[in-house]
């Protein structure tokens, strides 16, 4: 699947992926946490990435007012979501994420 994968100190890069749960593990470096950017559109990210002291900060999150929320810390990705079934990203949902941390 077309994904995104924002590691720290770097610009998002896009990748083709297997849609299975170790190769997500493999590139979060941990268990994974989904969490919803938008409609169809979810980051996976390391759950325990604030709690490790090898997973350096990466992204801030923000509102809808722009006020950073959260820090995102580790490699995450950017993927579609289906239901429940994580899938590829559309070109137009790719080419308005790749900006969307920077």
């Amino acid at each position: 699947m077309k994904v995104l994968i924002f590691e720290p100190t770097r610009y998002p890069r896009e990748a083709e992926i297997k849609n299975d749960l170790t190769e997500l593990q493999k590139i979060v470096d941990g268990y994974i946490e989904a969490v919803t950017l938008s409609e169809g559109v979810v980051m996976i990210c390391n759950e325990e990435g604030k709690y490790r002291d090898d997973l350096i900060p990466n992204r801030p999150l923000r509102n809808a007012d722009g006020k950073i929320v959260d820090i995102i810390c580790g490699t995450f990705i950017v993927c579609g979501v289906s239901g429940e079934d994580f899938t590829g990203l559309t070109e137009e949902q790719a080419r308005a994420w790749k900006t969307r941390f920077i």
